[in-house]
């Protein structure tokens, strides 16, 4: 997921678990390792071009949802990380994470 993401990529994979997928955990490896390349130094000017951020988001929030209710050790494990690439989004202020974090804030 690290050489050639594109836009189209991106679309198309969350297309396909809008439509297909009963548990968004089942690509927990493919959404980390996405986010976490698209997130990196050498691709942050991409995001903003690309105009995924909410695509990311989305994919983000829906990995920590169905991850955090549970007592398994693993998903544990990817509610974490989904909670650092969140703060990482809020850092770099992209996508829809930073509005969501004042929606929060302002309550």
């Amino acid at each position: 997921m690290q050489s050639n993401l594109s836009n189209r990529t991106i679309y198309a994979f969350v297309h396909y678990l809008e439509k297909n997928s009963k548990s968004i955990v089942d690509y927990k490896n493919i959404i980390l390792s996405m986010s976490c390349h698209l997130l990196s130094n050498d691709s942050e000017k991409l995001i903003g071009y690309w105009g995924i951020e909410d695509e990311i988001s989305k994919l983000i929030i829906g990995l920590y949802d169905e991850s955090s209710t549970s007592l398994e050790p693993q998903l544990i494990e990817i509610s974490k990380k989904c909670l650092d690439i969140w703060d990482l989004m809020f850092e770099k202020q992209i996508g829809s994470i930073r509005m969501l974090s004042q929606k929060i804030f302002e309550r």
